[in-house]
């Protein structure tokens, strides 16, 4: 499913949006978007258990593993070129679904983005009581 949305970033940064780097920026985005999900798993485990919420030194070194992640799988490995070129992967054959599963991850992770902020806040303020009252602090 990896490949599958690097295939349709890599087609709609070379064919939409005409960049000259389309696997850099396939890398860059696909990098960023899944240590922006290992971020938020971390963050609200960290919440929900210690009250503790991650610091933003913490939230740039994911990310920046997450770059480097997905820089060492297709670049330096030559995937990038290997799903590009020969293998060019779509979910069951279809054009369509595979557009249509990009948009949605697309979708949902910025619906997530947007909206951790204040799943952190509420879960804070829901978890913080009980905490007290289970540990007495």
């Amino acid at each position: 499913m990896i490949d599958v949305l690097y295939y349709m970033y890599y087609l709609f940064y070379l064919k939409k949006l005409k960049d000259e780097e389309p696997h850099a920026r396939t890398i860059w985005f696909l990098g960023i978007f899944f240590s922006y999900w290992v971020f938020c798993a971390i963050d609200l485990f960290l919440l929900f258990f210690f009250l503790y919420s991650i610091s933003l030194e913490f939230a740039l070194a994911i990310c920046f593993l997450g770059v480097l992640l997905f820089y060492w799988i297709y670049s330096k490995n030559g995937r990038g070129k290997f799903v590009v070129e020969d293998r060019k992967p779509l979910i069951r054959g279809s054009f369509r679904l595979s557009v249509i599963w990009a948009i949605l991850f697309f979708v949902i992770t910025v619906a997530m983005f947007l909206s951790s902020a204040f799943m952190g806040k509420y879960m804070y303020q829901l978890v913080e009581p009980m905490s007290r009252m289970v540990f007495g602090k």
